[in-house]
């Protein structure tokens, strides 16, 4: 059993220790991410598992979730997949990783490596915050700091709530600003729930998707919309002015391979989609400069006999 619990590397790392029970007995376990000693559990603990458990279950009528065992959580508590409903069936679209804290203790810490972790996030990621006294489910974005965490040398974070502003003890809390949506039990429960939720998370997680995507070359989308309620919807039970792209901002990363390697990326697709557009002209001589061109400014496309056989097919359209 101890070889399940125990961290390895617990005596390696205090050579004062000269066995486990006295490892254990001086509190020094931080497994689980509690000193259970038998009998007791951290009351702040069990009101986190408490709020996660709701979080887990105010997601699931518009959610696949898939919870993410204490052991593996590396800063997420679920991977919710977002659900379509129809007459008959729910379908499955993106996903996107959660993590949920507790009202009272709302504060998304983040420092170090896990700065750069957060980076290198391909699905997008939304705090949660639970109010256990009202059954109810804040979802938040960080859509306002992907300029500030991807291409700035921050490196600590404390993601918190407005009114948590003023305790902040060293200038590295910002505040998470107006949830997207709110909702609470009752609400969740409703048979038009689903269709609502959808309508306001589609374009947001859309949009959070292409952030973490493009980050790493300095493409930001600005999300507009915030503060949705399901009692606020419309006639057919969708979010009314449901969020959209507001923006795009471009600033220089000085990531200069991974800029190039994205351009390559979508270059023979869209080769492919000249090939295949019905312009009054044909275009092949103008794909053929833009290969030349490229090439003078040290970008090389990723297959060449590909091109050539595209550019040799547009040429024979035309006779």
């Amino acid at each position: 059993m101890y070889s399940k619990s125990l961290p390895l590397t617990s005596f390696a790392l205090d050579f004062k220790k000269t066995s486990a029970l006295e490892y254990f007995t001086e509190g020094k376990s931080t497994y689980m991410g509690n000193n259970n000693k038998g009998g007791q559990l951290a009351r702040n603990f069990r009101s986190g598992q408490i709020a996660e458990g709701l979080a887990f279950d105010l997601c699931r009528p518009f959610m696949a979730m898939a919870r993410i065992e204490q052991e593996e959580d590396f800063g997420i508590d679920f991977i919710g997949t977002l659900l379509r409903k129809s007459t008959q069936t729910y379908t499955a679209e993106q996903s996107c990783m959660i993590q949920a804290k507790i009202s009272s203790s709302a504060r998304f810490h983040i420092k170090g490596l896990g700065v750069n972790w957060l980076r290198q996030l391909v699905l997008p990621y939304f705090p949660i915050v639970i109010d256990r006294d009202q059954s109810k489910a804040f979802l938040y974005t960080l859509n306002d700091f992907h300029y500030i965490i991807h291409l700035s040398f921050v490196n600590e974070y404390v993601f918190v709530l407005e009114e948590d502003m003023e305790n902040d003890p060293c200038d590295s809390f910002f505040s998470l600003g107006d949830p997207v949506m709110s909702w609470d039990i009752h609400e969740s429960a409703h048979p038009d729930f689903c269709t609502w939720a959808y309508s306001v998370l589609k374009p947001v997680i859309e949009i959070e998707t292409l952030n973490q995507r493009y980050a790493t070359i300095g493409r930001f989308e600005k999300l507009f919309g915030r503060n949705y309620k399901f009692t606020e919807r419309d006639d057919k039970n969708l979010a009314v002015n449901p969020p959209r792209r507001d923006s795009v901002s471009y600033h220089y990363s000085g990531n200069n391979e991974g800029t190039k390697s994205n351009l390559v990326a979508s270059l023979t697709p869209f080769a492919h989609t000249v090939a295949s557009t019905g312009y009054a002209e044909n275009r092949s001589e103008d794909l053929e400069k833009l290969v030349m061109i490229l090439s003078r400014l040290g970008v090389e496309v990723d297959h060449p006999r590909l091109w050539r056989e595209i550019i040799e097919d547009m040429k024979s359209y035309e006779k």
